[in-house]
């Protein structure tokens, strides 16, 4: 695993389960996951402080989540859980708010 938001997004995915889908920005430089009933979310690098920003289409006002960066594939793969557990968290936020 290589450490860039797109490689952290699709092995968020993969943790998710099989109905996320992932794209690629350009060089891996972010990365999107989708699920047929979720919001979008985005993982890019925050240009001013480096780190790497959660961010919805739909259902956000600011950013979901940051991270730090990360320099080493096993903190690629332990911040992929915490992508994974964030956007978990935040589509249970948007489900307990539709009932």
């Amino acid at each position: 695993m290589t450490t860039t938001p797109a490689s952290v997004t699709r092995n968020a995915a993969r943790i998710l389960g099989a109905d996320w889908i992932t794209e690629s920005g350009p060089w891996d430089s972010y990365g999107t996951l989708t699920a047929p009933t979720s919001d979008t979310y985005t993982l890019c690098v925050d240009g001013d402080h480096r780190n790497l920003l959660l961010e919805c289409v739909f259902h956000c006002t600011d950013k979901v989540a940051s991270f730090p960066p990360v320099a080493t594939p096993e903190e690629a793969e332990r911040l992929a859980g915490k992508v994974a557990a964030a956007i978990r968290t935040h589509e249970a936020g948007i489900k307990a708010e539709e009932d």
